[in-house]
C-alpha cells in the first residue's frame, strides 16, 4: 500500500484499546477459550457486530468467527478473542462420564446402539435402527457390554 515504504522497520507507538486481533476466512485455528476450548478447525466467516460504533477495544469480544471443526465438520461460532491461528489438529477423546468408544449401550427402552464418537459434551451413537443420534451421557441408560 502506498506509504508502507517509508514506514518499514520504524517503531510505531500505540495504545493497546488501539488494537485488535485480525484473522482471514480459510486460516487454520485452535479455539483456546470458552466452549470449545480445545477445538480445532477452519474459519469458513468472521462476522464483525452490526453496531459501527463499536469502540476498537470491544472488537476482540463482539467479533465472532464460524469454524467448520477438523473433528465433527460441523460449525461452531466463538469470538476472536477466543481463537489463535494453529496449525494443530485436537485429537478424539477416547471417554466421556464413564462411556467409551464402541460401548455398547442403553439408549432408551428396546433401544441400544454403539458409541461412534466422543464429544467434549456428547456422544454419538448408531442404534439398532441404523440412526445416528448425538446424546449426552447422562440421557442413556447404562452400558449393555
Amino acid at each position: 500500500r502506498e506509504g508502507q515504504e517509508m514506514l518499514a522497520g520504524q517503531e510505531i507507538d500505540f495504545i493497546a484499546e488501539q488494537l485488535m486481533k485480525h484473522i482471514n476466512a480459510g486460516v487454520h485455528i485452535k479455539v483456546v477459550e470458552g466452549e470449545y476450548a480445545g477445538e480445532t478447525g477452519v474459519v469458513v466467516a468472521v462476522v464483525e457486530p452490526e453496531d459501527p460504533n463499536t469502540p476498537p477495544s470491544a472488537l476482540n469480544d463482539t467479533t465472532s468467527v464460524i469454524v467448520l471443526t477438523d473433528l465433527s465438520a460441523r460449525e461452531i461460532t466463538c469470538r476472536l478473542a477466543d481463537i489463535q491461528e494453529s496449525s494443530a489438529v485436537s485429537q478424539g477423546l477416547n471417554s466421556l462420564m464413564g462411556y467409551e468408544l464402541y460401548d455398547l449401550v442403553a439408549v432408551e427402552q428396546n433401544v441400544a446402539g454403539v458409541v461412534v464418537h466422543v464429544g467434549r459434551t456428547e456422544l454419538r451413537i448408531l442404534d439398532n435402527h441404523a440412526a445416528l443420534r448425538t446424546i449426552k451421557p447422562e440421557q442413556l441408560r447404562g452400558k449393555l457390554n
